[in-house]
Formats: C-alpha cells, sequence, structure tokens
C-alpha cells in the first residue's frame, strides 16, 4: 500500500526520479498549473497523461520508482509527470489525494480519467488502467 502523507519516513536525499538514468521519458512539473498547461498544448487527441504525486521522503513512493519507469518506457505514447507533494500540498488536497504514490489519469483535453493511490505491490493497476484507455483512446480515433 502507499505511503500515509502524515507519516516521516526517512528517504534517501535524492532530489528527484527525473535525476536518474533512463527517466528521460518521466517529466517533473513545478505545479498543477504547469501540468494543466501540457495538457492545452498536447497536440494529439490520444495522448495520455499520467500525473503521479509524490514525496521525496515516502518510502511507497521511491518503491513505485522503477515500475513507473518500466511503464514509461512500455508505453511511449503516454507522458509520465511527477509532482512534488511537498511543493504543492494545497492543490494536492484538493485533488483529494489522501496517499502516496498517487496517480491521476487525463486525456489530452485535460479530462481526468481516473485518479488513485497505488502502491508498488499494486503496480498491475496502473498498467491495467493505462491499456484500458488506450484501447479506449484508438477504438475512438479513426486513425
Amino acid at each position: 500500500s502507499g505511503g500515509r502523507l502524515s507519516e516521516n519516513r526517512g528517504g534517501t536525499g535524492r532530489e528527484g526520479w527525473s535525476n536518474g538514468p533512463g527517466l528521460n521519458r518521466v517529466s517533473r512539473v513545478g505545479s498543477l498549473w504547469e501540468f494543466r498547461n501540457m495538457l492545452g498544448k498536447s497536440r494529439e487527441s490520444t495522448d495520455l497523461f499520467v500525473l503521479q504525486v509524490v514525496k521525496k521522503n515516502c518510502m511507497a513512493c521511491k518503491a513505485m520508482e522503477r515500475k513507473v519507469r518500466r511503464l514509461a518506457q512500455t508505453f511511449p505514447q503516454v507522458k509520465f509527470l511527477e509532482l512534488d507533494y511537498a511543493q504543492n500540498e494545497a492543490d494536492c488536497k484538493a485533488l483529494g489525494v489522501l496517499m502516496l504514490p498517487h496517480f491521476e489519469v487525463h486525456d489530452a483535453l485535460g479530462a481526468k480519467l481516473d485518479g488513485f493511490s497505488c502502491g508498488w505491490n499494486r503496480a498491475t493497476v496502473l498498467q491495467e488502467k493505462l491499456e484500458q484507455f488506450i484501447s479506449r483512446s484508438r477504438t475512438r480515433d479513426p486513425n
């Protein structure tokens, strides 16, 4: 399961996942405004965006790192973005984030398709949801 927001679990001190090797498909956004702005600039109607809310001292978030990187490689048509909870606490609470890591899946038009917390032991849930949304978007795409 995910890490509760009130827990203070020791982290490794790393600033973020976007600094590691192979993370070119996971980008950090500084705010929800920046994320929503990216949605508005999407050129492909079938694009999907996954906003991952993390906290640097969250062990459950760290445990999901490799799985999310692998999903980002598996699904190149999905844009994976990371938002730091500590720097955006009010916005994250407004989203209803109760546990970390938290994932928000949006289509290119900005419509929220799903939002859920998901730890490493349930990483297949994220993969299954992505497969489902990709399949749906392909059936709507006339090309």
